[in-house]
């Protein structure tokens, strides 16, 4: 009985700690952007293209993106002797046409890789894509819960 215990928290300790040091990029970002992440945050890319694309996108001209760039401390653990950095991040906000639609940063129009499945709300004053990141955390806890509640229970 405990071993099945210790097997499920055996599985389930590895993602927790690394879930920990780098979080999931966004599940939502505007048509466009590409959600990333790293040991700065996580944030919404915004992405330009010429021809190709990532599987399940396509490139198409004229996608506006209201877009700020921030310059942040590197993240992460660096050998003490080592001088502290700085990155910079882009990030996407929304789509916009024009610099009066964006409340935060300036719009920027450009080729972009656009999501297939959004392709036909684009340009129709949408701009609500999803776009799902899988996640395996969450049915990792609920084993790990479900078998320490069934162990309680004998």
């Amino acid at each position: 009985m405990h071993r099945t215990l210790l097997l499920a928290l055996a599985f389930c300790l590895p993602s927790l700690a690394l879930a920990d040091a780098i979080g999931p990029p966004p599940e939502k970002c505007p048509p466009g952007a590409i959600g990333e992440s790293s040991h700065e945050g996580e944030w919404c890319q915004p992405s330009t293209c010429t021809i190709d694309c990532p599987e399940g996108r396509k490139c198409r001209p004229g996608v506006g993106l209201c877009v700020t760039s921030t310059e942040v401390p590197c993240g992460g653990l660096y050998p003490v002797e080592m001088e502290p950095c700085t990155t910079t991040i882009i990030e996407a906000h929304g789509p916009c046409a024009a610099d009066s639609d964006c409340a935060k940063g300036t719009c920027e129009v450009a080729r972009r890789c656009i999501r297939t499945s959004t392709l036909s709300r684009v340009g129709k004053g949408c701009g609500c894509a999803v776009e799902e990141t899988p996640s395996g955390l969450g049915a990792a806890l609920l084993l790990g819960l479900g078998l320490l509640l069934r162990s309680r229970r004998r």
